[in-house]
């Protein structure tokens, strides 16, 4: 099971604001799990 990040860690590992990875996740571009993120989707954003 990859490692669940929260959404403000996994924004600054990405190089993108909270904002932007809230907007993709809104949009239906990234999935969450518990208002976390997993790493492996975290890093196609970097």
């Amino acid at each position: 099971m990859p490692e669940l990040l929260d959404i403000p860690r996994a924004a600054r590992l990405a190089g993108i604001s909270r904002g932007e990875l809230q907007r993709h996740i809104r949009i239906g571009e990234l999935e969450t799990f518990e208002g976390k993120i997993a790493i492996n989707v975290a890093e196609t954003w970097s």
